[in-house]
């Protein structure tokens, strides 16, 4: 039992209690976007970008706000 313990506690300090599938998954969607936009013409890459950047927070603060209307 004393194990368990130590077990989580090292889990909770390293992180493992932060982990968000939701947030890794975003990032991982944003990843694949610019590497698809490293791929474009050099004209287009600019563009592209510009779609990319916007934070996770700030994905999530938009998407509440369109599930209350």
């Amino acid at each position: 039992m004393k194990n368990m313990w130590l077990v989580m506690v090292l889990c909770w300090v390293a992180g493992c209690g932060s982990y968000n599938p939701n947030k890794t998954g975003y990032e991982n969607l944003q990843r694949n976007h610019e590497e698809e936009c490293r791929k474009a013409p050099p004209a287009q890459y600019q563009d592209c970008m510009k779609n990319q950047g916007m934070s996770y927070e700030d994905y999530e603060k938009l998407r509440q706000e369109a599930l209350q209307q």
